[in-house]
């Protein structure tokens, strides 16, 4: 069974990769100290809203192909140190993008949840997988944006994330 890593080691792993974007990028020094490679940061699996289910799925391919040629190259397991997508209609297309107080965003729990489904449909099962750390959970509940931050808490994406790590 595949394990969510601690909060202290993936901040660990986020302090020490500094603020590059490490997107699919592994690092060397550190792949060889702690027995993973790693790659971060959100993953775009979609050009504009609407591709629903087929298109999130289609859009996984790319940045799977450059992740298990990391993982050939190094021979070690994967460790995904932050998959997250807000809850708005427009989730997958800039997952990076923090949302503003002025945000006029509406809520979209639906896509958030199918951004999920797609990752553990084409990444969860795969045998180099070491772990994953999801952004962004809140040890004392949402904040102010929480409707349409990152944080699957309390939305259909929690209950995704739950489905798959009980298997």
């Amino acid at each position: 069974m595949k394990y969510l890593l601690s909060i202290a080691i993936a901040l660990t792993l986020l302090v020490l990769a500094g603020s590059s974007s490490l997107n699919t990028r592994p690092s060397s020094d550190l792949s060889k100290h702690r027995g993973v490679c790693w790659v971060g940061g959100p993953q775009k699996i979609t050009e504009k809203v609407g591709k629903g289910w087929p298109g999130l799925i289609q859009g996984w391919q790319v940045p799977l192909l450059l992740i298990e040629k990391i993982h050939l190259r190094f021979n070690k397991p994967v460790l995904f140190t932050e998959i997250g997508y807000r809850s708005t209609h427009d989730a997958a297309i800039e997952p990076w993008q923090w949302p503003k107080a002025e945000d006029s965003s509406q809520a979209c729990y639906e896509a958030q949840a199918e951004c999920y489904r797609a990752f553990f449909q084409t990444v969860w099962d795969k045998k180099w997988l070491a772990g994953v750390y999801f952004w962004k959970w809140y040890p004392h509940g949402p904040r102010r944006l929480g409707a349409i931050d990152f944080t699957p808490q309390n939305k259909l994406a929690e209950k995704v994330i739950l489905e798959n790590f009980s298997k």
